[in-house]
C-alpha cells in the first residue's frame, strides 16, 4: 500500500489490495471448495467462515489506510459491491480467465485483471 498516493480513495486502496492478495492459486482453492460445497453442504459454513476472513481483512486495510476519514457505512458498502462482483468467479457462474488459464478453452472470457478493471470502472463512473 506504500506506493499508494496520498490522494487515494478507499476506492483505489482496495482495488490495489485485491490485485495483491487474490492470486490465481486462491482462486483456484476457492473454486475447489465451493464445487465440494454443492455436492457436501456440511462444508458451506467454512465457505461463510473464509469469505468472512477475507471481508474482515478488506474492512481493516481500508480502515488502517484512512483512520475514520470514511464511514463504517460506506466501507462496508463499498467492500460488499466488490466481493460481490467477485462471487460469481469463484462459484464459477461467470468464465474469467486466472493467470494460467488457457484462452482456447473461453476464447471470449476477461482476463481477471480485466474483470476487476471492469468492476472498479463501474464502480468509479456508474452503472
Amino acid at each position: 500500500m506504500t506506493e499508494l498516493p496520498e490522494s487515494a480513495t478507499p476506492l483505489d486502496v482496495l482495488h490495489h489490495w485485491l490485485k495483491a492478495q487474490f492470486t490465481a492459486e486462491l482462486f483456484r482453492r476457492m473454486r475447489d471448495l465451493m464445487s465440494l460445497s454443492i455436492r457436501y453442504p456440511t462444508l458451506e459454513p467454512y465457505i461463510l467462515s473464509t469469505f468472512r476472513r477475507l471481508l474482515t481483512a478488506a474492512r481493516e486495510t481500508i480502515s488502517c489506510h484512512f483512520q475514520g476519514r470514511y464511514s463504517e457505512g460506506y466501507s462496508h458498502l463499498l467492500i460488499g459491491a466488490v466481493y460481490g462482483a467477485i462471487l460469481p468467479v469463484i462459484d464459477g457462474s461467470l468464465q474469467i480467465l486466472l493467470p494460467g488459464d488457457s484462452p482456447e478453452e473461453t476464447p471470449d472470457a476477461a482476463t481477471f485483471s480485466e474483470y476487476l478493471d471492469i468492476t472498479f470502472g463501474y464502480l468509479r463512473n456508474g452503472f
